[in-house]
């Protein structure tokens, strides 16, 4: 999947910080991504089912819409997230909003 993450910018700072604090490339990589996954958009996530490698919400379907929303009537599915992208129960509002579109 596309991240929304800006890798120039994340390679750039990494660079900054070489160039200013006289980091080596790994651990300023690692500061750098670090900083650009916490400061991306995350959306809370009401998890029905885990399993190792991922979690599932429920999502609700009619007439070619989905919800997430058990207010709204329609057939039951569990849409999967992969737990390597899920954060203390949220995940990313890219890929949120992409799997709805896709489901």
């Amino acid at each position: 999947m596309k991240t929304t993450i800006n890798k120039s910018v994340v390679f750039k700072s990494a660079w900054k910080m070489i160039k200013e604090y006289a980091m080596d490339l790994s651990s300023a990589l690692i500061k750098a991504w670090k900083f650009a996954k916490e400061n991306a958009a995350y959306i809370s996530l009401k998890i029905v089912k885990e399993t190792e490698k991922a979690v599932a919400i429920e999502v609700y379907t009619a007439d070619g819409v989905t919800s997430a929303s058990p207010k709204f009537y329609g057939r039951k599915n569990l849409l999967w997230f992969p737990k390597s992208m899920v954060v203390n129960g949220c995940a990313p509002v890219w890929m949120y909003n992409q799997k709805m579109r896709s489901f």
